[in-house]
């Protein structure tokens, strides 16, 4: 249910329609995590958890938004669960994958909704190093990736949300 929310989420803050993401990986891996969680690497499952996260988050929203009454602590809250598991999964995986780089494109709008400043500098400083690492930053490295990698998508979502980001900290 959370995975086809987030495949579908419209309007506001969380409108993945034109998202940049590979869904089809998405569901492929979360279909493994269902079936076979032990089948994927870490940064496979940071990117599930961190679609999760995403996904339970914008629910959440949409209830308080609705004037749902919702109990919810921190330690009951699953979104906040789902970041913890995708920061703890890339923090294991610790090597540049676009498919870690996806986990923090989808772990930046709940550090942006729940966490503080130092959360969303310290993810968009991993962003950064992923993309680094990748070679995205230069056009003859990012020029080699597959189209189907969306390795421009990926960078520019990182470069816009780093200023964006930036500019509201100042």
């Amino acid at each position: 249910m959370l995975m086809e929310q987030l495949l579908h989420v419209q309007g506001g803050d969380f409108d993945t329609r034109d998202a940049p993401s590979d869904r089809t990986l998405l569901r492929s891996l979360y279909g493994r995590y269902r079936a076979m969680p032990n089948s994927l690497t870490d940064d496979q499952m940071a990117l599930v958890y961190a679609a999760l996260c995403t996904s339970r988050f914008a629910q959440i929203r949409v209830a308080i938004s609705e004037g749902e009454n919702l109990t919810l602590t921190d330690e009951s809250r699953e979104d906040i669960t789902y970041y913890h598991k995708a920061y703890n999964a890339l923090a294991s995986w610790s090597r540049p994958s676009l498919v870690a780089l996806w986990a923090l494109f989808y772990l930046i709008p709940f550090s942006i909704g729940m966490g503080g400043p130092a959360e969303t500098k310290d993810l968009l400083q991993q962003m950064a190093w992923q993309v680094k690492e990748l070679g995205l930053h230069r056009r003859e490295t990012a020029s080699l990736y597959q189209p189907h990698d969306q390795v421009g998508a990926l960078f520019s979502a990182f470069f816009y949300t780093e200023m964006w980001v930036g500019s509201r900290l100042c």
